[in-house]
């Protein structure tokens, strides 16, 4: 399947695995998603404090502490817009990386 997101980009989905591979510590499914993303943590000892999830724009559109600072985190994406949104995770030590993920209606 070829989705145009805009002008400029165009992705190619040929199929999604369940889990994405480990990346900075972390994997994330299910992408695309219409109403759950799960982020799994697989660094040890350097705990996932929060994850953000921002618009391809760059307008924030929601939160989710990690307070309980569990190693599976379930975000409700169900009444976010549709489309290209960033997720930001941020590590206790301050260490901060980025996911690129899609949500479908």
């Amino acid at each position: 399947m070829i989705v145009l997101l805009s002008r400029i980009e165009l992705v190619q989905f040929l199929s999604t695995p369940e889990l994405q591979p480990v990346r900075n510590g972390y994997r994330w499914h299910h992408n695309p998603m219409s109403t759950m993303l799960y982020v799994d943590d697989e660094s040890g000892g350097d705990l996932l404090a929060t994850i953000t999830v921002f618009t391809y724009s760059g307008a924030k559109l929601l939160e989710v502490n990690n307070t309980a600072r569990q190693q599976k985190t379930g975000i409700d994406m169900s009444g976010l817009p549709g489309g290209m949104n960033f997720v930001e995770t941020r590590r206790k030590s301050g260490k901060v990386g980025y996911l690129k993920v899609l949500k479908v209606r």
